[in-house]
């Protein structure tokens, strides 16, 4: 696992080691897209555009171009734990092979 936060917020990122190997696959300038993504989460995530996904109580994604980034929140530890980083044509195949780990 991965992972990232601010000093200036007490929110923190965990990379799951499939989402960090999604991200080495994923095209550089998308990739800095992501990241950017990932630091509002953390330092201002009322800004995004952030959906709860249906039939996944505690999973929720943000689009980003053409991907997607699914993650839940770990409300105790104040962690966004990102579980699948992926392109949006992908997203819900990958999902079910990560039912069992997430809910």
């Amino acid at each position: 696992m991965l992972i990232f936060g601010s000093e200036f917020s007490h929110y923190h990122v965990v990379l799951t080691n499939h989402a960090r190997k999604s991200m080495q696959k994923i095209p550089p300038k998308e990739r800095a897209k992501i990241l950017k993504k990932l630091d509002l989460l953390i330092t201002n995530h009322q800004v995004l555009d952030i959906k709860k996904l249906q039939d996944f109580q505690t999973l929720y994604r943000i689009q980003c171009g053409n991907y997607r980034i699914v993650y839940s929140r770990q409300c105790t530890e104040q962690t966004f734990l990102v579980a699948l980083i992926c392109h949006r044509q992908d997203v819900y195949k990958q999902l079910k092979n990560f039912i069992g780990i997430l809910r």
